[in-house]
């Protein structure tokens, strides 16, 4: 018959053994909420937007990048400058053509885990060109329930038809996306 001391400390050797092995189970991470920035130069000047309502599908463990899954679109319609006749103005045929593309889609190909860091490739479509483009992708773990996958990077207007060449207008455009991510309750 075993002691109550050594029955104590064989059960709290079980406990510390199922509290660890809980705690390293990979945490899958969904889509919340999000973001998608932008800045140009126009006049000389930066002119900042936003595209409101991103949605999403994401899918995302740190520990296995290879299988993450992330997909996201943006009503164009929903471009705001600060300037409604500006906004107007990008809606058209020159820029985006909402009437003819009402999205901009971004679905990932693959990412790949390289220490802390991210490479994500994805293709992004808009104006009805579809494009590979390689971005780095950055992981927060902002708790234990919350966290955030973004991307910071620049693209050229004209890949994608967007506008024509001009002397006023920057050809390059630097773009901020977030998904905010929640842990999955399984």
């Amino acid at each position: 018959m075993m002691s109550s001391s050594r029955f104590a400390v064989c059960l709290l050797i079980m406990l510390a053994f199922f509290l660890l092995s809980s705690g390293l189970r990979a945490q899958t991470w969904v889509f919340d909420s999000g973001r998608v920035r932008f800045s140009i130069r126009n006049a000389g000047m930066k002119v900042e937007g936003q595209f409101s309502g991103l949605e999403a599908v994401v899918e995302f463990q740190e520990s296995q990048a290879e299988k993450a899954s992330i997909e996201g679109s943006v009503e164009v319609s929903g471009i705001q400058t600060g300037i409604g006749l500006r906004d107007r103005h990008l809606r058209g045929k020159d820029y985006f053509d909402v009437a003819a593309h009402p999205q901009i889609r971004m679905k990932l190909q693959k990412l790949e885990k390289s220490g802390n860091q991210f490479s994500g490739l994805f293709q992004l479509s808009m104006k009805g060109k579809t494009k590979e483009v390689r971005l780095p992708v950055q992981f927060i773990k902002k708790s234990q329930s919350a966290g955030s996958l973004q991307t910071n990077f620049t693209l050229n207007r004209l890949d994608f038809g967007i506008g024509s060449s001009s002397w006023t207008l920057g050809d390059e455009v630097s773009v901020q996306v977030s998904f905010e991510l929640k842990a999955e309750a399984k």
